[in-house]
């Protein structure tokens, strides 16, 4: 796994967050005494153009003969296709818990963009119209970073304590799933099967898979509930301030 950065990243990821970040403060303040209904518009818009690309994605790979079963919306960056989709067309208690599984796993989806921006959007920076795949990489994956930050921005989550444990059941769920399509497709998905981190393929090697397969759940469910943990101690810690 390549952890170091090329030119083009370094000066192309701040770049594309300080832009993200400043689009979402100006929302901010445009929509400040809007309803929520108004203030959802922008995070529809961006729900709909991540089902739109992944039709495009899907589309491009059958067209040119390179549609596998990797192909399946079914990773972990993928997923949010189905995450946002679940906020944003949803109502009420509903949405707030897709708000939060947006939320937990846009933050964790974020982290491991700034740890390993290759293994996540490849060269996208180095030439993001070299190819559709390149590009779709590239927009998919900061329209995740977008939705999250803006959601912030917005104000329209409401963590509460039981959004930490329907969030924490849904993402194991989801990793039942992925768990399923790996053994049903003879696919990687989400290194599910095996890691192309030098020392968790190591870890997998000398312990077996069924140890393997349980760091790896545990590694995602802890990180999933600690941001959303955090989430909610940090409105708590506001609410307190306003009072």
């Amino acid at each position: 796994m390549d952890y170091s950065y090329t030119k083009s990243q370094m000066i192309g990821m701040p770049i594309t967050f300080i832009v993200i970040i400043l689009l979402g403060l100006f929302l901010r303040l445009i929509l400040k005494n809007k309803s929520d209904k108004i203030k959802n518009i922008p995070l529809t818009l961006i729900a709909i153009c991540t089902i739109v690309l992944e039709i495009a994605k899907q589309t491009y790979l059958v067209k040119t003969n390179q549609w596998t079963y990797r192909s399946l919306p079914v990773h972990f960056c993928s997923f949010f296709l189905f995450w946002l989709s679940f906020a944003q067309f949803s109502w009420g208690r509903a949405q707030q818990v897709g708000y939060c599984c947006s939320l937990s796993g846009g933050i964790l989806m974020t982290i491991l963009l700034c740890i390993s921006p290759t293994r996540v959007i490849g060269i996208a920076f180095d030439n993001l119209f070299l190819n559709f795949s390149v590009f779709h990489g590239f927009a998919y994956h900061f329209l995740v970073v977008a939705y999250w930050i803006w959601l912030l921005c917005l104000g329209l989550y409401k963590p509460k304590k039981i959004h930490i444990l329907v969030t924490t059941i849904l993402y194991t769920a989801y990793y039942f799933l992925i768990l399923a399509c790996s053994y049903a497709f003879n696919t990687n998905y989400t290194n599910s099967l095996y890691s192309n981190i030098a020392f968790m393929e190591q870890f997998r090697l000398a312990y077996g898979q069924v140890a393997y397969t349980v760091l790896m759940f545990a590694f995602g469910i802890v990180m999933i509930a600690f941001i959303s943990t955090m989430l909610y101690l940090c409105r708590k810690r506001e609410k307190k301030r306003g009072e």
